[in-house]
């Protein structure tokens, strides 16, 4: 038998037994809040809280969520999502008209968590990226669900944009993260604007991206796209 007793000291519910002991339940957030103010002044143990706070946080990123009805018929979900990508498609076209981007002999790119394609910035081979909806890189830092993603090697150039990129983001207050073995860029959407103005805002970005990295050396002339979507055969 469990008697309701007052909460206190960071539980989320306590309550006593009819055997005599107290039963406790808390979160690992809750918990690790309180012992962080124990380990105040012990690097070493504010290290291993804030390495457990971490695991804590992917395992909750990754925990299935049930349905509710409300999500299944609120269609503004949808909306958003396909309207993420018109923008993102939009402003692709109109980079490539003002020669921010080539497309020549590349395809659309799409996977389980992301839609969207490659293309070269700055013309035909100088820098590849990937461009588009990334629905884990949105959850995983929230910030914008449209991703620029460098891969390594070649075409992509991951190992030499990163450093540029990392720098031009500490004073652009933009944010560049390594996901996997590449380097991504979140392409901000402007807040409160109609779609053209989102769009302009988009292709000033990608230009951005073409001058931060005017000092990058080119492809190499024979490399191709990443192997999960190649260059079309066109």
């Amino acid at each position: 038998m469990l008697i309701d007793v007052n909460s206190t000291n960071g539980c989320v519910h306590l309550s006593d037994t009819s055997l005599g002991p107290r039963l406790a339940l808390s979160t690992w957030g809750r918990l690790l809040d309180a012992l962080a103010i124990d380990a105040k002044g012990d690097d070493r143990a504010t290290a291993d809280l804030e390495q457990l706070r971490g695991l804590c946080a992917a395992a909750d990123a990754e925990a299935f969520l049930p349905v509710t009805k409300y999500e299944l018929s609120d269609q503004s979900i949808p909306r958003r999502v396909l309207q993420y990508s018109d923008v993102c498609e939009a402003a692709i076209e109109k980079a490539v008209s003002k020669d921010i981007l080539s497309l020549k002999r590349l395809n659309p790119a799409h996977r389980r968590t992301r839609f969207g394609r490659y293309a070269m910035l700055g013309g035909p081979g100088k820098v590849g990226i990937w461009l588009g909806a990334d629905l884990g890189a949105w959850r995983e830092h929230g910030r914008s669900p449209l991703w620029g993603h460098f891969w390594p090697g070649p075409w992509g150039r991951a190992e030499v944009v990163r450093p540029v990129l990392r720098a031009w983001a500490a004073d652009a207050h933009r944010l560049v993260a390594d996901h996997k073995d590449r380097v991504i860029v979140a392409l901000d959407l402007a807040e409160g604007f109609e779609r053209d103005a989102v769009v302009a805002g988009l292709v000033a970005q990608l230009a951005a991206l073409v001058s931060v990295l005017a000092g990058v050396s080119p492809s190499a002339a024979d490399a191709e796209a990443p192997t999960d979507q190649p260059i079309s055969k066109q």
